[in-house]
């Protein structure tokens, strides 16, 4: 009998090389049955409060959107992720959920209204 080759093992994904003074921020977005209701962004705190990203609405139901960008290191931003509906993404509609990782600290959530809001980082 021919032995039977062991599966495929999947390479760990490739790190972004972010330049120096940079940090991977990296945004992971579960969403619910009504991916169209979710849309969030991502606003630098130190001093311009500007918003530096935001993305949705979304089109697949039960879909993961993960979002990588190099940002600086020594800022604090807050992430906001809004359901327009005001059920959130989880739990009544599906199993949603988010994480963003930045700097080696994370924040997440799943449960919320119609929208909710959390810092990460630190203003340098």
């Amino acid at each position: 009998p021919t032995p039977t080759a062991p599966p495929p093992t999947n390479p760990p994904p490739t790190p972004t090389q972010c330049g120096a003074g940079e940090a991977e921020m990296e945004i992971t977005i579960t969403l619910d049955n009504y991916p169209g209701e979710t849309t969030w962004n991502l606003i630098n705190e130190c001093g311009s409060t500007s918003v530096q990203r935001s993305g949705g609405p979304y089109t697949t139901p039960g879909g993961t959107e993960v979002i990588k960008e190099c940002l600086p290191g020594n800022q604090q931003y807050k992430f906001t992720i809004k359901d327009s509906y005001g059920d959130g993404i989880c739990c009544s509609y599906g199993q949603g959920s988010y994480s963003v990782k930045f700097n080696e600290n994370e924040i997440d959530g799943d449960e919320f209204g119609t929208e909710e809001s959390k810092f990460i980082g630190v203003c340098g």
